[in-house]
């Protein structure tokens, strides 16, 4: 399967990388002009340059692809260079979504959660998760 990838560079991006490889995935990873050194050098990873919150950077970057996993965010805003929650958690979210229309036949989920899907007989079309409210939060005055 190959799987479109945001995030990729990330702490968490980065394991996940190395997951999906390891189960024979080919993955097309959005990173920003600059941060490609961040991603290993192996067979199997295809870089395209851009940035989730430029909708316009987004376009055809999902053709051919099977699964779309969105795994930007931030822990902390730096509103001055313009990196704020609202832009990266919520734009880009919308940017790669709409990305995605129609979206990805696939999705990828971890075995226990396929497990009960099947159990369930509820066949997984596209899935969206969210780290958003997740305990983050700004102390006053800052």
């Amino acid at each position: 399967m190959k799987v479109f990838v945001t995030g990729g560079t990330g702490f968490v991006g980065l394991y996940l990388l190395e997951e999906l490889l390891n189960a024979g995935h080919t993955v097309r990873c959005l990173v920003r002009p600059g941060s490609e050194g961040k991603l290993p050098l192996r067979e199997g990873i295809e870089v395209r340059l851009g940035d989730a919150t430029d909708s316009g950077s987004l376009e055809g970057c999902l053709e051919g692809c099977d699964a779309m996993i969105h795994l930007v965010g931030i822990i902390r805003e730096f509103p001055v260079k313009g990196i704020t929650f609202s832009r990266l958690h919520t734009e880009a979210t919308r940017n790669v979504l709409a990305a995605a229309a129609p979206p990805p036949t696939r999705a990828v989920a971890t075995q226990p959660f396929r497990e009960r899907m099947a159990r369930a007989r509820i066949r997984i079309r596209s899935m969206v998760t969210s780290t958003c409210g997740s305990g983050h939060r700004q102390r006053p005055g800052k």
